[in-house]
Protein backbone atom coordinates (compact mmCIF):
# COMPACT_ATOMS: atom_id res chain seq x y z
CA UNK A 1 0.00 0.00 0.00
CA UNK A 2 1.35 3.39 -0.96
CA UNK A 3 1.27 6.12 1.66
CA UNK A 4 -0.44 8.69 -0.59
CA UNK A 5 -3.41 6.33 -0.94
CA UNK A 6 -4.15 7.11 2.70
CA UNK A 7 -5.30 10.55 1.54
CA UNK A 8 -8.16 8.91 -0.37
CA UNK A 9 -11.57 8.74 1.27
CA UNK A 10 -12.35 5.15 2.28
CA UNK A 11 -14.77 4.35 -0.55
CA UNK A 12 -12.48 5.87 -3.14
CA UNK A 13 -9.54 3.94 -1.69
CA UNK A 14 -11.32 0.60 -2.08
CA UNK A 15 -12.58 1.50 -5.55
CA UNK A 16 -9.02 2.36 -6.53
CA UNK A 17 -7.65 -0.88 -5.05
CA UNK A 18 -10.29 -2.92 -6.90
CA UNK A 19 -9.54 -1.13 -10.15
CA UNK A 20 -5.82 -1.70 -9.62
CA UNK A 21 -6.43 -5.42 -9.00
CA UNK A 22 -8.42 -5.69 -12.22
CA UNK A 23 -5.73 -3.86 -14.20
CA UNK A 24 -2.94 -5.96 -12.66
CA UNK A 25 -4.75 -9.22 -13.36
CA UNK A 26 -4.92 -8.80 -17.11
CA UNK A 27 -3.20 -12.13 -17.75
CA UNK A 28 -5.45 -14.25 -15.53
CA UNK A 29 -8.92 -14.22 -14.01
CA UNK A 30 -9.84 -12.23 -10.94
CA UNK A 31 -12.92 -13.62 -9.24
CA UNK A 32 -15.25 -11.86 -6.83
CA UNK A 33 -14.33 -14.25 -3.96
CA UNK A 34 -10.63 -13.57 -4.56
CA UNK A 35 -11.18 -9.79 -4.57
CA UNK A 36 -13.29 -10.11 -1.41
CA UNK A 37 -10.48 -11.98 0.30
CA UNK A 38 -7.72 -9.62 -0.86
CA UNK A 39 -9.61 -6.46 0.07
CA UNK A 40 -11.41 -7.96 3.09
CA UNK A 41 -14.80 -6.63 1.98
CA UNK A 42 -18.23 -8.14 1.31
CA UNK A 43 -19.83 -9.08 -1.99
CA UNK A 44 -22.28 -6.21 -1.44
CA UNK A 45 -19.39 -3.73 -1.21
CA UNK A 46 -17.81 -5.21 -4.36
CA UNK A 47 -21.08 -4.58 -6.20
CA UNK A 48 -21.26 -1.00 -4.89
CA UNK A 49 -17.65 -0.30 -5.83
CA UNK A 50 -18.08 -1.71 -9.35
CA UNK A 51 -21.07 0.61 -9.84
CA UNK A 52 -19.06 3.57 -8.52
CA UNK A 53 -16.08 2.73 -10.69
CA UNK A 54 -18.26 2.53 -13.80
CA UNK A 55 -19.85 5.89 -13.02
CA UNK A 56 -16.38 7.42 -12.70
CA UNK A 57 -15.06 5.66 -15.81
CA UNK A 58 -17.99 7.04 -17.83
CA UNK A 59 -16.60 10.53 -17.18
CA UNK A 60 -12.85 9.87 -17.08
CA UNK A 61 -12.52 7.23 -19.80
CA UNK A 62 -15.82 6.63 -21.63
CA UNK A 63 -14.46 3.62 -23.54
CA UNK A 64 -13.57 1.81 -20.30
CA UNK A 65 -15.94 -0.44 -18.39
CA UNK A 66 -15.87 -3.00 -15.58
CA UNK A 67 -18.36 -5.79 -14.94
CA UNK A 68 -18.73 -9.08 -13.15
CA UNK A 69 -19.96 -11.90 -15.38
CA UNK A 70 -22.39 -14.67 -14.37
CA UNK A 71 -19.49 -16.85 -13.18
CA UNK A 72 -18.30 -14.15 -10.77
CA UNK A 73 -15.25 -13.20 -12.83
CA UNK A 74 -14.32 -9.56 -13.41
CA UNK A 75 -14.28 -8.47 -17.03
CA UNK A 76 -12.73 -5.18 -17.99
CA UNK A 77 -12.70 -3.21 -21.17
CA UNK A 78 -9.94 -0.69 -21.92
CA UNK A 79 -8.69 -0.47 -18.32
CA UNK A 80 -4.94 -0.03 -18.27
CA UNK A 81 -2.42 1.63 -15.98
CA UNK A 82 -3.06 5.05 -17.54
CA UNK A 83 -6.79 4.84 -16.82
CA UNK A 84 -6.10 3.66 -13.27
CA UNK A 85 -3.81 6.65 -12.68
CA UNK A 86 -6.41 9.10 -14.02
CA UNK A 87 -9.04 7.59 -11.73
CA UNK A 88 -6.73 7.78 -8.70
CA UNK A 89 -5.95 11.42 -9.45
CA UNK A 90 -9.67 12.16 -9.70
CA UNK A 91 -10.28 10.38 -6.38
CA UNK A 92 -7.49 12.38 -4.73
CA UNK A 93 -8.97 15.64 -5.97
CA UNK A 94 -12.35 14.68 -4.48
CA UNK A 95 -10.96 13.42 -1.16
CA UNK A 96 -11.60 15.67 1.84
CA UNK A 97 -8.35 14.78 3.58
CA UNK A 98 -6.35 15.61 0.46
CA UNK A 99 -8.21 18.92 0.11
CA UNK A 100 -7.26 19.83 3.68
CA UNK A 101 -3.61 18.91 3.07
CA UNK A 102 -3.58 20.89 -0.17
CA UNK A 103 -5.13 23.92 1.53
CA UNK A 104 -2.65 23.82 4.41
CA UNK A 105 0.29 23.60 1.99
CA UNK A 106 -0.96 26.31 -0.36
CA UNK A 107 -2.11 28.69 2.39
CA UNK A 108 0.26 28.28 5.34
CA UNK A 109 -0.47 31.82 6.52
CA UNK A 110 -4.04 30.83 7.31
CA UNK A 111 -2.83 27.93 9.43
CA UNK A 112 -0.73 30.08 11.83
CA UNK A 113 -3.66 31.32 13.89
CA UNK A 114 -5.46 28.66 15.87
CA UNK A 115 -8.81 27.88 14.38
CA UNK A 116 -12.00 27.30 16.31
CA UNK A 117 -11.64 23.54 15.85
CA UNK A 118 -8.05 23.55 17.13
CA UNK A 119 -9.00 25.69 20.13
CA UNK A 120 -11.90 23.38 20.97
CA UNK A 121 -9.68 20.30 20.71
CA UNK A 122 -7.02 21.75 23.00
CA UNK A 123 -9.18 21.07 26.03
CA UNK A 124 -11.70 22.83 28.24
CA UNK A 125 -10.94 26.25 29.57
CA UNK A 126 -12.10 27.47 32.89
CA UNK A 127 -13.93 30.68 32.09
CA UNK A 128 -15.37 31.03 35.62
CA UNK A 129 -12.09 32.32 37.14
Amino acid sequence: MEIHNEFLDVNYRYQYYLLELVADNGNYYLTVPRAMKLLEISRFKITQYVEGINADLAVISPTSHLKVNADGVFESQNIDEGVVRKVRLDYLKQSNLFKMLEFSLLHPEKMKQPTFAMRSLSGPRNSMN
